[in-house]
């Protein structure tokens, strides 16, 4: 009512206020709606949700899903202990996929309307830079990031980086989703 009041100038419009007010006296209760139910996330979601973290839970659980996809994987999910629904939320994870193993490090933030992603995935390849260049088609190659590292381009949001290991080549591809 007190919202009202510097509206109300008599008793009058005090009276039609309170019926608006009290909407169980002017219309029908109408039976309470039951919620949809909650749409099933992977274990790297649930156990950021059981943390705490809301904003963020849908693009945890799309790029958790998507980096483990038909791969065994485990995870460590680092949760704001302070706030743990508008802080930073990371994932540090092992992925044995097709192309090997991979360290995948993700960090989600949360964004005014919705929550930003990252994620590096590194992987160690056999062969070599040139070789594994060409396991990364529509990248193209781009200017190295100074020497020895060489740079592919998957547009504005992805890069692949390739490091020369002994024999081999590492990997390292940067994503990141808005």
């Amino acid at each position: 009512m007190k919202t009202l009041s510097r509206y109300t100038q008599s008793a009058k419009y005090a009276f039609l206020a309170a019926l608006i007010a009290m909407p169980a006296l002017a219309a029908p209760v109408a039976k309470k709606a039951q919620p949809d139910p909650k749409p099933s996330m992977g274990p790297v979601a649930n156990y950021a949700a059981q943390g705490g973290v809301r904003q963020c839970l849908g693009r945890i659980d799309q790029l958790s899903n998507f980096l483990t996809a038909g791969a065994t994987s485990g995870a460590n999910v680092f949760i704001n202990p302070r706030e743990p629904d508008r802080g930073l939320t990371s994932v540090s994870m092992e992925v044995q996929g097709n192309n090997g193993l991979s360290y995948v490090a993700t960090a989600f933030s949360p964004a005014a309307t919705s929550c930003d992603g990252t994620y590096e995935a590194i992987t160690y390849w056999g062969g070599s830079c040139d070789q594994v260049a060409a396991s990364f088609p529509g990248f193209k190659r781009v200017n190295p990031l100074r020497q020895h590292i060489q740079t592919l381009d998957g547009g504005p949001y992805a890069k692949v980086y390739l490091m020369p290991a002994g024999q081999g080549c590492i990997s390292i591809k940067k994503e990141t989703v808005y």
